[in-house]
This record gives structure tokens, sequence and C-alpha cells, in this order.
């Protein structure tokens, strides 16, 4: 869940996990070339979570980007608006 949209300096989200979940998390600009990947995350936790991420974005260009979830059981997209 994106904190807010459009996104000035910095992106702000969450994201909801179970147990033993590996998360991998890019950003993509919106022609679907890979920037750059933003986390490789492992989720040990015995009852799953919340976590918290956030990522300095003042070097994109204005525009509409693509951050691309993957994990173990498969992937999930969200568009946002950099100011």
């Amino acid at each position: 869940v994106l904190s807010e949209n459009p996104v000035g300096n910095s992106l702000e989200f969450s994201i909801t996990y179970r147990y033993n979940d590996n998360m991998v998390i890019e950003l993509y600009d919106i022609q679907g070339k890979l920037i750059r990947q933003l986390a490789r995350d492992r989720f040990p936790d015995v009852n799953g979570g919340t976590k918290n991420y956030e990522f300095p974005v003042s070097d994109l260009s204005s525009g509409v980007y693509i951050l691309n979830f993957h994990n173990n059981t498969g992937r999930q997209s969200m568009k946002f608006i950099k100011k």
C-alpha cells in the first residue's frame, strides 16, 4: 500500500507478508525498463506481518513508474506517479 500517490522525493509503502516468504521489489519505468532492485527480503517470522519501506526517488524524473513485487506465490504490480 502506497502512503501517497503521486510521490515527491520519497517512496513509502507497506507490504503484508506470510511466514517464510521471500520478497523482491523492483522499480521499472513505464516502458518496462528495470531501473533498480529496491529490496530482496526473506521473512522468517512465524506469524507473518507487515513491513514498511521508504526509498529515495529524488533522482527520478517526473512521470509514471511501476513497482513490481514478487514472492513465493506470484507477482503484483503497482503504478505510481513521481511529481
